[in-house]
């Protein structure tokens, strides 16, 4: 009783030196209740669901391959949800935007418009194996084109992150909190007949997009 009273003291103890140490991670100084707000679970028929950034209040940026499976209901971090109606589609950037019939109260992230730059801290929100808002850190691995036959692989940027089912189309944050782009695909490696993930991530950039996303909506 004695020893198991020890236990317990010790235990307490060590809670409350724990409670005390200001934790600082990778995102600290980060605007991650905006990340959070601005990033949309996209779901739709037999299952699929993807992930999107709320912009400009009323539209949602997200994926074309993430829409393709027809009428879509787009559900935000505050638990509310609405219908969305497609506004803007391109196949060869891999990029969509649909409009929201009832928009939330929320934050929306604005889009950095920017090329990334090699090195640089990332960090990508979105609901990978329908787990809500689920963020994976890293940095921009390469800028170099992609060497392949894709019509957009020209236009992809190499992150060392790792990706999951269902973050298509979701948020890649900048440290500002601004959409340097969104999650597009990933690379996994093949053992044993499964396919493994990677951390080599595929980004599609802000500055490729950008144009024809401000112009599509009259931004």
């Amino acid at each position: 009783m004695r020893l198991l009273a020890a236990v317990l003291v010790t235990a307490f103890s060590l809670v409350g030196c724990v409670s005390s140490v200001s934790v600082r991670g990778p995102l600290d100084g980060w605007p991650l209740d905006k990340m959070r707000a601005a990033t949309v679970l996209l779901t739709g028929a037999e299952g699929m669901h993807g992930s999107g950034a709320l912009i400009f209040g009323e539209y949602v940026l997200t994926a074309a391959h993430v829409i393709i499976h027809g009428a879509l209901i787009a559900k935000f971090a505050d638990g509310s949800e609405s219908p969305v109606t497609l506004v803007f589609r391109d196949e060869t950037m891999d990029v969509a935007v649909v409009k929201l019939d009832k928009p939330p109260s929320l934050s929306s992230a604005s889009l950095a418009c920017r090329a990334p730059i090699w090195g640089e801290p990332v960090a990508a929100v979105g609901n990978a194996l329908d787990l809500h808002n689920n963020i994976s850190v890293g940095i921009i691995g390469s800028v170099d084109q992609i060497d392949s036959t894709g019509p957009m692989d020209h236009l992809l940027v190499v992150l060392d992150i790792t990706f999951n089912h269902g973050m298509s189309g979701g948020p890649v944050f900048d440290r500002y909190g601004q959409i340097l782009g969104f999650v597009d695909a990933s690379i996994s490696e093949v053992k044993n007949k499964i396919a493994v993930p990677t951390r080599i991530g595929l980004m599609m950039p802000s500055n490729a997009f950008c144009g024809a996303v401000n112009k599509a909506i009259g931004a």
